[in-house]
């Protein structure tokens, strides 16, 4: 199962992407990106990650989509993993799949047609929902992704062997019966085929990630779905929202604003999530610019593919926070938000 799962993960994300971001940050875990920072530090490594600090990233492309049932590309997985918790997910710095929502690795049948996965207890919704995360808001993601108004992109071709999942898009969201919650902590998938270890495989994607159905409902029944503008976190981060959950921190084409979900729990979590918060500029224009206010301290991060000669200066110079990642990555940053940053 480990082996399929990593498999998969590494396919979703297969698109090659560079980040390069300055080094910085004071003792007390401050940002590091002033304009006087003097660029990018050459201290060693430390042993652990520091709490706090923003990371600004520099880049010069929106999402496609918040909404986890709708995301497909790389820049909307990036928002995803780190404002939602899916069933599965990687610890920073391991190649394996660890449970995340889940509380356990999924059990399967011996004739591998039925799934079940136990949900952790005390993981709770962001505001403006603030309640305690159940089997049935991963069963409602579900159920959604295989709606015409959500458009999940992926959904008929990694789970079409659920019992009763539509062959085609349906007209607003209609229940699965081979998906069902027989108490708040467990999910069970009933199989027509045995291909369990596949599904299971495919439970680390962003379409296992909670769902309100009691919130998203209204948005959903709309054509397009405008739960893309409400969404509502189960992560370390969420996007910045008011009182009625619009995204306030969200401007398409522009900006999107990451800050604490004051629900989180740490306890629950693999992720260390050291950051306060995550600003990202998705209208960048130059890259070469970009690039450069990066190394010189003026910026954080930079997701995007550098110039060849601010990637030359940024491998020379520094070296030091550079490392290779499996799915493509190329990073340079400072240490203390290595994992954070790449996953």
């Amino acid at each position: 199962m480990s082996q399929s799962l990593r498999s998969l993960a590494l396919s979703a994300a297969a698109a090659s992407s560079l980040l390069v971001v300055a080094c910085g940050g004071d003792d007390e875990g401050g940002s590091g990106s002033s304009a006087g920072s003097g660029g990018a530090s050459t201290a060693p490594a430390p042993d652990e990650g520091k709490q706090g600090g923003v990371l600004n990233q520099l880049g010069s492309s929106d999402v496609d989509y918040l909404d986890p049932g709708h995301t497909y590309f790389q820049g909307g997985y990036q928002v995803a993993y780190v404002t939602h918790r899916g069933l599965y997910g990687f610890k920073p710095g391991t190649p394996d799949p660890q449970p995340d929502l889940a509380e356990a690795p999924p059990e399967i049948a011996a004739d591998n047609k039925s799934i079940t996965v136990k949900i952790r207890k005390g993981v709770k919704f962001a505001p403006p929902v603030n309640r305690e995360i159940t089997a049935k808001d991963v069963k409602y993601a579900f159920d959604r992704s295989f709606s015409a108004n959500v458009g999940g992109q992926y959904a008929t071709a990694f789970f079409s062997s659920i019992e009763g999942a539509p062959k085609k898009p349906t007209k607003g969201v209609k229940p699965i019966s081979g998906i069902t919650t027989p108490d708040d902590q467990t999910l069970v998938f009933k199989l027509t085929r045995p291909e369990a270890p596949g599904v299971a495989a495919a439970l680390v994607m962003p379409i296992t990630m909670p769902v309100p159905e009691e919130y998203a409902k209204e948005f959903d029944a709309k054509s397009p779905s405008t739960y893309n503008k409400h969404v509502v976190a189960s992560g370390p981060y969420m996007v910045a929202n008011d009182a009625e959950g619009n995204l306030t921190g969200y401007k398409a084409g522009k900006s999107i604003k990451l800050v604490r979900n004051p629900n989180w729990d740490k306890a629950t979590d693999f992720k260390p999530a050291y950051l306060d918060e995550i600003d990202m500029k998705t209208n960048g224009a130059d890259a070469s610019v970009d690039a450069q206010q990066v190394l010189k301290g003026q910026g954080m991060a930079l997701d995007t593919n550098p110039p060849a000669a601010e990637l030359k200066q940024a491998v020379t110079q520094f070296k030091d926070h550079v490392r290779a990642d499996p799915v493509g990555w190329v990073p340079l940053l400072p240490a203390e938000h290595l994992d954070q940053a790449v996953r």
